[in-house]
C-alpha cells in the first residue's frame, strides 16, 4: 500500500500531498446524510459542500419525484463534489434499507419539537443516518415508516424553520463533532480504509479538470478494485488499474530543466 501512496504522493506537490494526507485521516463514516427529494437542485449542491467541510465521507440523494436532477451547481457546491461520494437512489426504501443493513440508525430532521430529541441527545456510539426531507412536502412516508427517531433544532424566535442547507450545516456540525468525541480522534475510519481513501483522493486531483468518458470508466474500475481489497483485506490482490495509472502518470511526467543563471546586467545609473 505505501508504495502505492509513494508513487501517487511523488505527483503533486509536497503541500498538496499533506492536505490530501490530513483530509483522508480525518474522515467520518459513521455519520451519512441523506437528502430526500430537494425541490431546489441548489440545496443538493450546498449540503454536499456542508457535508465535505465537516469530514462526511458519503452523501445519499433519494430521487422521490420524476423531475429531480442530479444537476450540480459548483458555484454553490465549490468543488465539493469532487471530494465527496454522492450516491444516488431512485427508491427511499431501497437506500434506507441499504443503510440499516450496514448498521445504520435512522435519525429524521423534523420541525416537530415535541417528541424528537436535539442532536446532543443521540447516540452517536452507533452509526447514525440524518435524514433531511423536501422543503415543500417533508419526507415521504416510507421514510417517516422507516425512521428510528426524529431531531430537531431548537427554536427560540418567530420563524418556525431554517432552509434546509442551513439546518443541515446546524444538525451535521454537531453530529461529527459528537462522532468524533466519542471515537476520541478525527476519523473513525480504520488505517487501511485510510490509507484506500487516500490514494482515491490522490486520484482524483492528479487526474482532475475536465476528463473523458475513459478517464471516469477507469476510476469507476480503480474504485471496484478498492472496494474489493476493502471486502478481503486479508487477501494480496493486485491493483491492476492503479498500477496502470501511476505508469501513466510517470509516463507524461517530465524532468524539469534546470535554470540557467542568467548573469543580470547592472543597474542604469
Amino acid at each position: 500500500m505505501e508504495k502505492y501512496l509513494s508513487c501517487l504522493r511523488a505527483a503533486v506537490s509536497c503541500a498538496r500531498a499533506e492536505r490530501i494526507h490530513r483530509v483522508a485521516t480525518s474522515r467520518l463514516k459513521g455519520v451519512t446524510c441523506v437528502i430526500e427529494g430537494l425541490q431546489d437542485t441548489g440545496n443538493v449542491s450546498a449540503v454536499q459542500r456542508t457535508c465535505e467541510a465537516f469530514g462526511i465521507l458519503n452523501v445519499h440523494s433519494i430521487k422521490r419525484f420524476p423531475f429531480d436532477t442530479w444537476k450540480q451547481h459548483r458555484r454553490i457546491s465549490k468543488g465539493a463534489e469532487k471530494w465527496t461520494s454522492l450516491h444516488a437512489w431512485e427508491s427511499g426504501e431501497e437506500c434506507l434499507q441499504s443503510l440499516k443493513q450496514n448498521g445504520f440508525r435512522i435519525v429524521v430532521a423534523s420541525m416537530e419539537q415535541k417528541g424528537s430529541k436535539t442532536i446532543d441527545q443521540i447516540d452517536f456510539s452507533t452509526p447514525q443516518a440524518i435524514v433531511f426531507g423536501n422543503e415543500l412536502r417533508g419526507f415521504s412516508d416510507v421514510v417517516t415508516s422507516m425512521k428510528d427517531e426524529d431531531v430537531h433544532i431548537p427554536m427560540h424566535g418567530f420563524v418556525e424553520s431554517l432552509n434546509v442547507s442551513v439546518a443541515a450545516a446546524c444538525i451535521l456540525n454537531q453530529a461529527t463533532f459528537l462522532r468524533r468525541q466519542h471515537v476520541g480522534s478525527d476519523t473513525d475510519l480504520s488505517e487501511r480504509e485510510s490509507a484506500l481513501h487516500e490514494i482515491e483522493l490522490l486520484y482524483r486531483t492528479i487526474s482532475g479538470g475536465a476528463r473523458s468518458d475513459a478517464d471516469i470508466a477507469q476510476e469507476n474500475r480503480l474504485k471496484d478494485e478498492l472496494e474489493m481489497i476493502l471486502d478481503s483485506p486479508n487477501k494480496l490482490q493486485p491493483l491492476v488499474e492503479l498500477d496502470a495509472f501511476i505508469n501513466t502518470v510517470q509516463t507524461r511526467r517530465r524532468p524539469i530543466p534546470p535554470r540557467n543563471k542568467q548573469q543580470q546586467p547592472p543597474p542604469q545609473q
